[in-house]
């Protein structure tokens, strides 16, 4: 609010007296006796002195000493408090053990008691009949010989269960022949799955809970039933069984009464199930599902009931899920449990006129497409229509449902007979080439007993099983029991099933064998089976040796294409270079990648291991662990050492080890195959990197014509060989090869080499004058790098091309001659020569600051530029080259780049393995030296086009005293405005200006953020988009930093401190390896001081945040120093030990504290700011961070001080200035930027800048640092 401009003179009231609590007003007519520093002149207040201070603060050392004392009580109990917190996880992991192991313990009883209760019975049922055999004897044994039919005489003491054999072999020819059809239910002819126990005759299921319900929770809510009246006279038992911690259904045991039959036990249970009808109780732990379900019980069923009753459940679940993902097609009618009719007891389910399924009925003849299941058939056709799908989804529906789901393509009979002759028998699936070798007969009958439920159904006790029926599901069974297969590639699994696993009752079979192999892709030849060689490598398992022979040579998945730097090994010859493949040849003779740094084991190791293999004793095998270990760990401090000693190949090699992340791209191929993967990412790349408007032919025909008219007559000037040696200087040896496999390092040699190194320059002459490109510059790698930790579809990779060093080196040449005409000074960029990411950041920390300090409005926009070098039009970089290059006399590099813009191939492999393929006539190619610069020029060009036009100035200007609304590094866009609705115009003239250069913006990226000050309209709909503020507080990323415009101005340097804290902590085992201390410290100035050395000049830092980073500073030198605790003192001593002697030690050593280094960022970079202008169209400009800081600048706000305050303007409330710039007025003056051009001086003024502002040592005295 403006200040007052004149004083009110005070009246008299009119009546009444004066109110006592009015203060008078002063006589003296001073505006500013009411000030701080007047007002203790003006009343009884006195200052007080130092003494009365010391006196009123003497209690302070009493409390430092007792906090001191508290802190180390805290620390005790802290470290007792770990202890106790490992000793808890330690007895929480051995009690899960326990809890496992006894789990484990109870179903072994459970399957023991299961088995002795089958023994007991047929025990019992062998007695039966061996007295049986004994009665027939008995009769017959008087007259001589048995008669017709009867059994054969067994002497005392013989073989009952060979009697028992041959008594069936002789009765058998008179009985009628075994029914050997499939039973329903789909269990074995003798299945016992239709028999109740005794028990379970007499037992209810009471059900309706939820699935995995606590016992508790049913035995609380069953207790409420239980306790009836009505119920207690007919139940036998108040509690139901339940097994387990957790289930949805409890049992209900009944018991004959005395008196009673079993019918009359039935009766009372058949009342128990109408009393729960008829109560209707409904369970109140199913309420959270927002379905209510009642209480219900039932008989229980036989197994082959509850596999009937569990088809018709599942058809039903399958239809009901199947119906409601389409119900625009079938209006949801098909969606209700009533809609469909179920007969529980014979397996058979309806919909209206449609029968579903059925695990008794025959199956349809007509046209519909039916599978077998394990309870029976389903009609996939009848369920597509009353879903309102397609029979493919209702079929998958059913197959992700049942692992065990089977096509119904196999017209194999069931009883064919698995007996087959010694040898081979050959199948070929979808997926694999199945080979069955039978040894020797198999006993069916043990084997079917083994094999898990969904394959016993499909095999029958005398005909055995059908192999191209049974053979998918038996790999899952094989592979999920014996062998693990590689994902890719060919395989090969044998699996012998030992005697043990194959015994059977009969003698004749004792030495069944069964041998299985699982070829894919494979061709096997005849194989040999060796079965006395499991006596040498001690197992029951024969060898099976056998040729197998793969099409195409041995398969071998290659993931990615071999770019691997490369070095020269050798000396170089003196050849001749002509064209680039004397250069590729050289590159493959005297060049290689370097080999691994990797541990090896040393000849100790290695002698100690043969040792421990001619012995093979445990100790032996012990000892060499041991000295394995030891090894390692020497090697490991050995290479940390060397990182401090300036190894940085051994450093890269650690980081590489540190970040690789393997099994990335598993989500990639969860749901797809390795062939529909590399086609989706194609597609995709191909939207991105193909232009939609023309064809690749189409546009090399245009690229040609554009050549033809940039022709000009000058001649051209011939690079040099120090300017090929100063290119090279400038690129990494380390940098991957393209497909010519020539590295930077042979092209340096080659520069060097006397008689090479003019031969090469001439064929870059050559090259760039003629623009005849080698053939090997057509063809780029394709690396796909992932853009999240986890990526799921193409969209989260990004793809790099890489190209040929030699390429490079040449394209470097050239924009090293052309890139310096085609700059243009600008007022919206941040990116390019003599520009940095800084600009950027410095810019909008000044805004954020000043409009907070005067309560301004602020709303600053983020935009992302989709796609960015992909989808740039290459007719507008064609155009911008010609037109800033145009009569240069540099027309023959003009030429050579526009050569650039053709349609090249790059190939590389996808996920899996597949090749990606494809030849992209669209976007800039990254990875190439003059992609990212090209790329903002052109966005420069179009966006300083932009706001310059008449229209963009008509919006208005957000910040009249300020030129910026508009700034932009590479593909990040910001727009600086004040209003919301004129915001949203802005952003749909910058979508429509980048789409002339076929560029879009992503319009989910696009964020926005407003300061406390903004008062308006938060949300608008422009047409189709959605624009709307980001919640108060939140934040946006500028070039990696968090700015929020409601936070306080330390933001940023708190997150800077934090990521340099974590760069500490990341590079702990290098800091604290053994070395000299000096180069701990040399190194620390990169691998931690690089977080902040950046950006750090551009933020602002308050003194606390100095403190903190020099507090952090002497933290990280005194880990890395080893400075320890001696026995003798406390946390507090030796924290103040260590802390001084690390102050001492930067002090003499003559390091820099970090708040140092801050200060002198600030220093320069804010004199590098004043210094540099940029001529926009022909007018020199101040750059956009130095336009900042003259708004609303100490040296303006002074002026407005001098000016009376009826025209000059002041703060609406109280602000304590604390930034950047008013530091810089307040050491170097109000016209500090002028000050600056002079860089000598400016320079020598960064001590007192220094001195003023740096903060100091230590918060107490130091004498030895003078503090």
């Amino acid at each position: 609010m403006p200040a007052k401009l004149e004083k009110r003179k005070r009246r008299e009231p009119a009546t009444g007296s004066v109110d006592p609590r009015a203060r008078p007003v002063p006589e003296s007519d001073d505006e500013d006796e009411d000030s701080p520093s007047k007002r203790p002149l003006l009343s009884d207040d006195r200052p007080l002195t130092a003494r009365e201070i010391r006196e009123l603060l003497g209690h302070v050392t009493d409390m430092r000493t007792a906090w001191d004392s508290f802190r180390g009580r805290l620390d005790s109990v802290e470290k007792e408090q770990s202890k106790t917190g490992f000793e808890v996880a330690n007895l929480q992991s051995r009690t899960r053990v326990l809890e496992k192991d006894q789990g484990q313990q109870k179903q072994t009883v459970l399957n023991q008691a299961k088995a002795l209760e089958d023994l007991t019975s047929e025990v019992n049922n062998m007695k039966v009949k061996i007295d049986d055999l004994s009665s027939r004897s008995a009769s017959s044994g008087g007259h001589g010989h048995p008669g017709p039919g009867a059994a054969p005489f067994v002497p005392s003491g013989g073989d009952p269960w060979g009697e028992y054999l041959r008594q069936r072999q002789a009765v058998q020819p008179t009985v009628a022949p075994k029914d050997t059809t499939r039973p329903p239910g789909g269990g074995l002819p003798d299945d016992k799955g239709d028999f109740l126990s005794e028990e379970d005759k007499k037992t209810l299921v009471w059900g309706g809970w939820l699935q995995d319900t606590k016992r508790s929770v049913i035995e609380e809510e069953s207790g409420v039933i239980l306790q009836m009246p009505e119920i207690q006279a007919l139940v036998d038992t108040d509690k139901l069984q339940i097994f387990g911690p957790r289930r949805s259904v409890g049992l209900l045991r009944f018991k004959v009464r005395e008196g009673e039959s079993f019918q009359d036990t039935k009766g009372r249970m058949w009342e128990v199930i109408r009393a729960l009808a008829r109560i209707k109780h409904t369970l109140p732990s199913t309420s959270a599902t927002g379905e209510d379900k009642t209480l219900w019980a039932s008989f229980v069923k036989t197994k082959n009931a509850r596999v009937r009753s569990a088809h018709v459940s599942m058809i039903r679940r399958v239809a009901i899920s199947l119906a409601k993902d389409n119900q625009p097609a079938n209006q949801g009618v098909n969606t209700l449990i009533g809609s469909y009719d179920c007969d529980w007891n014979l397996g058979t389910v309806w919909c209206g006129s449609e029968k579903l399924g059925s695990s008794t009925h025959r199956q349809p003849k007509d046209q519909d497409e039916c599978v077998l299941l394990t309870g029976g058939w389903v009609n996939v056709s009848a369920v597509a229509r009353i879903a309102g799908c397609s029979t493919d989804d209702s079929k998958s529906a059913f197959e992700r449902k049942w692992g065990d789901f089977v096509q119904s393509v196999c017209n194999t009979q069931m009883g064919q007979n698995v007996f087959l002759e010694v040898g081979w028998n050959t199948h070929d699936s979808d997926e694999f080439h199945w080979a069955l070798f039978i040894a020797t007969p198999v006993s069916r009958r043990r084997f079917i007993k083994r094999l898990p439920k969904n394959l016993r159904d499909f095999a029958h006790d005398d005909t055995g099983i059908s192999l191209p029926f049974v053979a998918p599901m038996l790999m899952k069974f094989l592979f999920g029991m014996f062998v693990r297969t590689a994902c890719f590639g060919s395989a090969l699994a044998v699996t012998i099933l030992s005697p043990s696993f194959m015994a059977c009752y009969n003698k004749e079979y004792s030495q069944s064998r069964l041998v299985l192999v699982i070829a894919t892709s494979l061709h096997v030849c005849p194989t040999v089976i060796e079965p006395d060689r499991r006596h040498i490598i001690g197992s029951d398992h024969a060898i099976v040796i056998g040729d197998v022979l793969v099409a195409g040579g041995p398969v071998k998945s290659v993931w990615g294409n071999d770019s691997r730097a490369r070095w020269v090994c050798r000396d170089l010859p003196d050849v001749e270079i002509v064209d680039e493949d004397d250069l590729i040849d050289l590159a493959k003779k005297c060049s290689k990648p370097r080999g691994s740094q990797q541990y090896r084991d040393s000849d100790e190791v290695k002698n100690a291991i043969l040792a421990a293999r001619v012995s093979g004793t445990p100790r032996d095998w012990k000892a060499v662990h041991k000295l394995r270990r030891s090894h390692q760990r020497s090697w490991m401090q050995s290479r940390l050492t060397k990182i401090l000693n300036g190894d940085w190949d051994q450093y890269r090699q650690l980081q590489n080890e540190r970040k690789r992340r393997r099994g990335w791209w598993g989500n990639m191929l969860a749901e797809n195959s390795s062939v529909d993967l590399a086609e989706s990412i194609t597609e995709h790349l191909k939207s991105k990197m193909t232009s939609n408007t023309r064809t690749a032919d189409e546009w090399e025909h245009e690229l040609a014509n554009i050549i033809h008219d940039a022709a000009e007559d000058d001649t051209f000037v011939p690079f040099t060989l120090l300017e090929v040696r100063e290119e090279l200087n400038g690129m990494k040896c380390r940098s991957a090869v393209g497909p010519d496999g020539i590295g930077v390092h042979l092209l340096r040699e080659c520069a060097d080499h006397e008689n090479i190194g003019p031969r090469l320059l001439s064929l870059i002459n050559h090259i760039v004058a003629t623009r005849e490109m080698p053939a090997s510059w057509e063809r780029s790698f394709l690396a796909l790098l992932a853009k999240c930790r986890l990526p799921s579809q193409p969209g989260d990779l990004r793809p790099i091309c890489v190209s040929s060093a030699f390429h490079k080196l040449v394209n470097r040449l050239v924009c090293a001659r052309a890139l310096p005409l085609m700059r243009r000074g600008s007022k919206i960029s941040c990116c390019g020569k003599g520009r940095q990411a800084a600009d950027l950041i410095g810019s909008l920390s000044r805004l954020r600051d000043v409009t907070k300090e005067w309560c301004h409005p602020l709303i600053l926009c983020k935009l992302d530029v989709a796609g960015a070098f992909d989808r740039v039009d290459r007719a507008s970089v064609a155009e911008l080259l010609r037109k800033r290059l145009r009569c240069k006399g540099v027309s023959f590099e003009l030429r050579y780049l526009l050569a650039q813009l053709g349609v090249h191939e790059i190939v590389g492999n996808a996920p899996g393995g597949k090749q990606v393929l494809l030849r992209p006539d669209n976007g800039i190619k990254q990875g190439a030296p003059e992609s990212a610069e090209l790329f903002g020029l052109v966005v420069d060009t179009l966006l300083s086009d932009l706001v310059h036009c008449k229209q963009w100035g008509d919006l208005g200007s957000p910040i009249a005293e300020l030129d910026i609304d508009l700034l932009f590094y590479q593909d990040d866009v910001f727009l600086v405005e004040t209003q919301f609705g004129r915001l949203c115009k802005r952003i749909g003239v910058v979508d429509r200006c980048l789409r002339q250069a076929g560029l879009t913006l992503a319009k989910d990226k696009t964020k926005i953020v407003a300061n406390e000050h903004y008062t308006g309209p938060r949300r608008a709909v422009v047409g189709a988009d959605i624009y709307e503020l980001a919640a108060r507080g939140d934040s946006l990323k500028v070039l990696g930093v968090a700015f929020s415009l409601s936070r306080d101005a330390s933001e940023q340097a708190k997150e800077i401190i934090g990521r340099t804290r974590d760069a500490a902590a990341a590079h702990k085992d290098i800091l604290c390896a053994p070395g000299a201390w000096t180069h701990k410290v040399s190194i620390m100035r990169t691998l931690v001081e690089s977080q902040f050395s950046w950006t750090a000049g551009a933020l602002h830092w308050s003194k606390d945040d100095l403190h903190a980073l020099n507090v952090l500073q002497q933290h990280t030198c005194r880990s890395a120093f080893g400075l320890k605790r001696v026995a003798s003192e406390n946390w507090v001593q030796w924290n103040q030990r260590t802390m001084r002697f690390v102050r001492v030690w930067l002090l003499n050593n003559h390091v820099p504290r970090w708040s140092e280094r801050i200060l002198t960022l600030q220093h320069t970079l804010h004199g590098h700011w004043a210094r540099r202008t940029e001529v926009v169209r022909g007018v020199p400009r101040a750059c956009a961070p130095m336009r900042a800081l003259l708004w609303r600048n100490t040296h303006w706000w002074r002026a407005q001080q001098d000016l009376s305050p009826s025209v000059s303007m002041r703060h609406p409330c109280q602000f304590y200035a604390s930034y950047p710039e008013c530091q810089l007025s307040q050491s170097c003056g109000n016209l500090w930027y002028v000050a600056a051009q002079d860089r000598a001086n400016w320079s020598h003024a960064r001590r007192k800048y220094l001195e003023e502002w740096d903060v100091r040592w230590a918060s107490g005295r130091q004498l030895t640092i003078r503090c």
